[in-house]
């Protein structure tokens, strides 16, 4: 059972490294650096884990804020109260995560003497107690006889002003009622609520990012919005649109509008990360003999050189002709698969020669 989960983006994970060893280091059980089996995610290994998980720690950056499996693990951590955010860069954390305990590392040079860091593990002892590497240097507590004198002039204290303050409530009775009514017939103004909306977009447009227009579902405000979407977002991720959600009341503010993002499957290529997996046709001869064959990408097409003897379901990687990565000009890396291509039709003559072949090779 870990004590804490550290939520994040593997774009983040280099980033969020020293946090983890910093809390390795107090003797906390952190789950972070896991590789989680393909095809397995929020229902088979995360939930359970959260489940176990006694803190929460979040790490907001540019890239998270737009992730929904970070904001699905920060609203589990949020209503089971063991929610503790940590903001990276300098980005404002979605709407009902912002900072009521945690702390801002913007700019963290992994110094454990800041004030920043000291509330962060303040937060996880109230939720954990005292870090189990401190707890060895802790001086032994008070015991609760040094300080019965205390408590007995306290209750003494107490007896004597204890018709006063009868007195004072009698007095103030009045004023207090009038009080509550004057509060409750002022009109505070509130801020309208967000709302969700999704958005799809195609493999492509993911991968060299793009502009859309999105009919806002808004009954009382119809309206077209322009969105830049960024070069590679992940499916699942999440666009904030400030002051585009519902209207406030009484001049409150506008709510946020929050665009989830699914990116269709294509039919072609399939994503894992920042990589490509894909398919590629290879006659039986070239397969046997070696030679070129044309890859189509999301950018272009490739040529790729098979060696003699390739076989069927064989995989080259390609580097660098993968899916773009977030908010950077790199790219993940391309996988092709051999499907061996067999001719369905042959002449009588062909026929023949491919017999000899077998006879020689005598497979």
């Amino acid at each position: 059972m870990p004590d804490i989960f550290l939520s994040y983006t593997t774009a983040d994970k280099t980033r969020i490294a020293p946090i983890a060893r910093q809390l390795e280091a107090l003797g906390y059980d952190v789950w972070w650096d896991v590789d989680i089996p393909p095809g397995k995610r929020w229902e088979q290994v995360i939930l359970g884990t959260l489940e176990d998980s006694k803190a929460v720690v979040v790490v907001w950056t540019e890239a998270s804020i737009l992730s929904e499996w970070v904001y699905e693990e920060a609203d589990y951590g949020k209503r089971k109260n063991i929610l503790i955010p940590v903001i990276l860069d300098d980005c404002q954390p979605p709407m009902g995560f912002r900072m009521r305990q945690g702390a801002r590392l913007v700019g963290w040079t992994e110094d454990t003497s800041t004030k920043e860091w000291q509330g962060i593990l303040k937060s996880l002892e109230s939720l954990l107690g005292p870090a189990p590497a401190m707890q060895a240097k802790s001086t032994p507590e008070q015991t609760a006889d040094e300080f019965e004198w205390e408590d007995e002039d306290f209750l003494h204290e107490d007896d004597d002003d204890q018709g006063d303050e009868s007195n004072d409530s009698a007095e103030n009775s009045v004023t207090i009622a009038q009080f509550n009514e004057f509060l409750s017939s002022i009109k505070m103004p509130r801020k309208g609520a967000d709302t969700r909306q999704d958005l799809a977009i195609s493999l492509e447009e993911a991968f060299s990012g793009t502009e859309v227009d999105v009919e806002v579902d808004d009954p009382s405000r119809p309206r077209r919005l322009r969105v830049k979407i960024p070069r590679g977002i992940e499916d699942g991720s999440r666009i904030r649109l400030r002051g585009e959600g519902a209207l406030g009341t009484d001049g409150g503010a506008t709510g946020d509008l929050h665009l989830f993002v699914s990116v269709v499957p294509h039919p072609a290529f399939e994503r894992e990360d920042d990589n490509l997996y894909a398919q590629a046709s290879v006659p039986v001869t070239k397969a046997i003999l070696g030679g070129d064959v044309i890859v189509h990408t999301l950018d272009g097409e490739f040529t790729l050189h098979v060696p003699a003897g390739t076989q069927g379901g064989q995989r080259f990687h390609i580097p660098g002709r993968g899916m773009s990565k977030l908010n950077s000009e790199t790219r993940g890396d391309l996988y092709v698969e051999v499907a061996i291509e067999i001719p369905r039709e042959l002449s009588g003559h062909a026929r023949n020669l491919v017999y000899r072949l077998a006879q020689l090779l005598k497979v």
